[in-house]
């Protein structure tokens, strides 16, 4: 259990400093679902963390991108618990934004879900976000 917390601090660390060196680089966009992801938990971290993202746009959530989202849960065979993690995919999709930025590789971040989704738009015309970690976009 140890390795698994030196990793996600060293994930945090990582998030912290593209937040602060990179983040100005990009014109970022969250979801009305990532706001409500942010308010969960201790009310002084769910604070600190919207305050982190007042001044980031919001990506429309609409009937489409849930109707979207479902496809992808679909594609991706993931669990119920990562249902949410296929909104945050339709949303960019729908909402045509280029990068999503995640660490979670279980659902979102690995070559499996790239694949499976980029064929799937593909073939529906939709244009493909890239979706790496904060270090895969800065290091390129």
């Amino acid at each position: 259990m140890g390795q698994y917390y030196a990793i996600a601090s060293a994930y945090q660390k990582i998030s912290k400093k593209w937040w602060k060196e990179s983040l100005f680089k990009y014109d970022p966009y969250i979801s009305q679902a990532v706001i409500d992801e942010i308010k969960k938990g201790d009310e002084k971290a769910a604070q600190k963390r919207l305050n982190a993202v007042e001044n980031i746009g919001i990506a429309d959530i609409s009937m489409e991108t849930y109707q979207l989202s479902t496809k992808y849960f679909e594609i991706l065979d993931v669990p119920e618990k990562a249902r949410l993690d296929t909104l945050h995919i339709a949303c960019a999709v729908l909402n045509e934004i280029d990068y999503i930025l995640s660490w979670n590789f279980k659902h979102i971040a690995n070559v499996r879900t790239r694949e499976k989704i980029s064929s799937f738009n593909a073939i529906r015309g939709f244009k493909n976000p890239m979706i790496c970690t904060p270090e895969e976009l800065e290091n390129g």
